[in-house]
């Protein structure tokens, strides 16, 4: 069962009302609903069992014609919500970009992805699509992100994504003259000193790229950068 509404159906008699309860152990009547059937004989009782507790019910079900009431037919029932893994179908990002993952899941549920202690979330869509992109968290290296889906009070098992990310590398130019920017050939960069505004580059066939560093300067970052996405910052400290 994935949402609160328990549909019961049968036949019986043409013109009869039915009631169907779920009783739970106790005895006591956690949810109810009634219909009549149709002139085929045809019945359909959509219960909502919003706040009823997962567990073992019986399903009790009584017929009444005018003043003419039937013994409850009965029958065991467990109710147990459960949700769908969610499904990643693309991961855009190559590892140099913080990736934007899309994928579907239960249309109104809301999707989960936490790395470590980081959590950043999404809504899925009314056809069953959801897209976010993950930047907290991450490391270079290998990451592990757990996604999961919740909607109405419960989540399905965690579905693991490696997130594998890469940075450019900084390094002193002789006598610090410079600092030279290495990393994947050809690959668009930014970069920017002491926390200022963000300069865009781009490292050349051997994957690098040479700069001065301006006089003053305590601290150089780049990160691989593509129109308005980006990447993991490396930093370097002048001495």
């Amino acid at each position: 069962m994935k949402s609160d509404l328990l549909v019961v159906h049968g036949t019986a008699d043409p013109g009869v009302a039915i009631t169907v309860q779920l009783v739970d152990a106790a005895g006591h009547v956690a949810a109810q609903a009634s219909d009549s059937a149709n002139p085929s004989g045809v019945w359909t009782t959509p219960m909502k069992i919003t706040g009823v507790p997962d567990g073992q019910y019986t399903l009790a079900v009584t017929a009444t014609l005018g003043a003419q009431v039937s013994q409850p037919a009965s029958m065991p029932v467990t109710i147990g919500r459960t949700l769908p893994d969610v499904v990643v179908t693309a991961v855009d990002g190559d590892g140099r970009l913080f990736p934007i993952l899309t994928g579907t899941g239960s249309p109104g549920a809301t999707v989960h992805a936490a790395v470590g202690s980081a959590e950043r979330t999404t809504s899925v869509d009314p056809q069953g699509n959801w897209t976010m992109t993950v930047i907290d968290g991450l490391t270079a290296g290998d990451n592990t992100i757990a996604l999961t889906q919740t909607l109405s009070g419960h989540t399905s098992s965690p579905l693991a994504v490696s997130l594998p990310m890469r940075a450019p590398v900084l390094s002193p130019a002789s006598t610090w003259s410079g600092v030279v920017f290495a990393g994947d050939a050809g690959a668009g960069i930014e970069q920017r000193t002491d926390g200022g505004a963000w300069v865009p580059g781009m490292l050349d066939t051997t994957g690098q790229l040479t700069v001065p560093i301006p006089a003053g300067t305590a601290i150089i970052d780049v990160r691989y950068a593509q129109a308005d996405r980006y990447g993991l910052t490396s930093t370097l400290a002048i001495p």
